[in-house]
């Protein structure tokens, strides 16, 4: 144990700064402000902001991105008998979004080891292909040329997944504005996190006035519930600091034991189940510190880049100047042996995706997936490694990832 090296992470909330904690706090202990956990005025602040920000006619949230992309496929009529294109190498909870309106997801294979791959895309349209949905991988831009062109030959709507963007940008048009509708998450590990939290945006008049009615239907979220994502950041913010002492880690432990903190994706989600707490609507509570973090993305975003553009030097990585990297993905032979290395060395390395579809209980068997029809996204998820960008990242911390996996011999 080093006592004077501070532990690097991958996620663990990268946001997180004092200003988030005062808002979190001031909910917990004013009791004056109780009613509104989950009622008030932030989530149409949240939504005025992004509606400004992208320049769009619609923007509306929800309680996370896979409420959020469940509610676009609605509003775009995804149900029984419609096909949508998904990219392998995704998120289990993209899966479930597409399986809850009753339509089918139809895998299309990678390129370029993280996007959906066009000509795979096209291989697989067929007379029920109704949806495509693409996903900017790490906050890195799709193949959107070949893609959009794709989706206009055969009539396909289009969901942005920018869930790991807010604010890249693809031929001057920021990312969530190219297709028919965009979403964002506001989750734990996103380039906005208020814990809980998502949005989806529109140019599309139809479509938006079924969001909107769609938000409608939904319920609160639970103010218990506020309250436990709520705790997120007073417990995270106490607790990784001592990470490297062994207090911080038995404090976040015991946290996700006793269950004071809501896990990320849930067992019931996992297993392709519906979580009964939701969907709901986006809580107010949550909305005041997504809004904080709002106004300060710009900062955030040039931050990411600057780091992002450290590892792409040093590991000799195509760049994407155009968007603020989430996590800068790599793909090494065995990165479990190397994560392994680097957490002896107190960094924790992500491991963004280790399956085509993750995470999963017993195999995914739900989402139906057939092993060997994506080649490409399965060989990527063997390899996959990605080095943190957030803003408690410096220079120097960077520098040392660098020198770290270098050591390697990567």
């Amino acid at each position: 144990m080093n006592l004077f090296r501070k532990t690097l992470f991958t996620g663990f909330a990268p946001n997180l700064q004092g200003e988030d904690v005062s808002i979190a706090l001031s909910y917990i202990f004013c009791p004056w402000k109780w009613p509104q956990l989950q009622f008030g005025e932030t989530p149409e602040k949240v939504e005025a902001w992004l509606k400004k920000f992208f320049q769009v006619r619609t923007a509306v949230t929800y309680d996370s991105g896979r409420t959020a992309l469940a509610m676009a496929l609605r509003a775009l009529d995804a149900g029984r008998g419609c096909d949508v294109l998904v990219q392998a190498y995704t998120c289990v909870v993209v899966v479930n979004a597409i399986q809850i309106t009753g339509a089918q997801p139809i895998f299309v294979d990678t390129k370029d080891h993280f996007f959906m791959d066009p000509v795979d895309a096209e291989k697989k349209i067929t007379p029920r292909t109704k949806i495509m949905i693409i996903q900017h991988t790490f906050g890195i831009t799709a193949d959107m040329d070949r893609l959009m062109a794709l989706a206009k030959k055969y009539r396909l709507r289009v969901i942005e997944d920018c869930a790991h963007t807010i604010g890249g940008a693809y031929r001057k048009k920021l990312l969530g504005t190219v297709g028919n509708v965009g979403i964002f998450s506001f989750g734990s590990d996103k380039i906005i996190s208020c814990v809980r939290g998502g949005a989806a945006i529109t140019n599309d008049t139809e479509a938006g006035e079924r969001l909107l009615v769609l938000q409608k239907e939904l319920p609160p979220m639970s103010k218990l519930y506020v309250f436990r994502h709520l705790l997120h950041f007073p417990i995270f913010f106490i607790g990784k600091p001592f990470y490297h002492l062994g207090v911080g880690k038995i404090i976040l432990w015991l946290a996700k034991y006793t269950k004071l903190i809501p896990p990320v994706i849930s067992d019931k989600e996992k297993g392709g189940e519906a979580d009964p707490k939701f969907p709901t609507r986006f809580p107010n509570a949550l909305g005041a510190i997504a809004l904080s973090q709002l106004a300060k993305v710009n900062s955030i975003n040039e931050h990411r880049k600057g780091i992002a553009q450290l590892y792409a030097m040093a590991f000799r990585q195509p760049i994407d100047n155009n968007c603020p990297y989430l996590r800068f993905p790599l793909i090494v032979p065995h990165p479990e042996q190397l994560r392994a290395h680097a957490k002896k060395n107190g960094i924790l390395l992500g491991d963004w995706y280790d399956a085509v579809v993750t995470p999963c209980l017993k195999g995914c068997p739900h989402v139906g997936y057939i092993t060997g029809t994506c080649p490409h996204a399965e060989s990527d998820a063997k390899g996959s490694l990605n080095l943190p960008t957030d803003i408690h990242i410096s220079t120097q911390d960077a520098k040392r990832i660098i020198e770290c996996i270098q050591a390697y011999g990567i």
